[in-house]
């Protein structure tokens, strides 16, 4: 069971919540790759349309 209190101190659930920090952050990081990512591709087609 994973007691949200924080009161038990088992090691299973802060095992379970270093990884879930660490999921978060996972997730975080490609979610930032990916804007600028999406960022850089519309302003490289942005400057291909005004060059046309």
């Amino acid at each position: 069971m994973r007691c949200w209190c924080g009161g038990c101190g088992s090691r299973s659930e802060s095992l379970w919540r270093i990884r879930l920090i660490g999921f978060l952050f996972v997730v975080a990081a490609v979610v930032v790759v990916v804007v600028a990512a999406a960022v850089d591709f519309r302003r490289r087609v942005l400057d291909v349309f005004l060059l046309v």
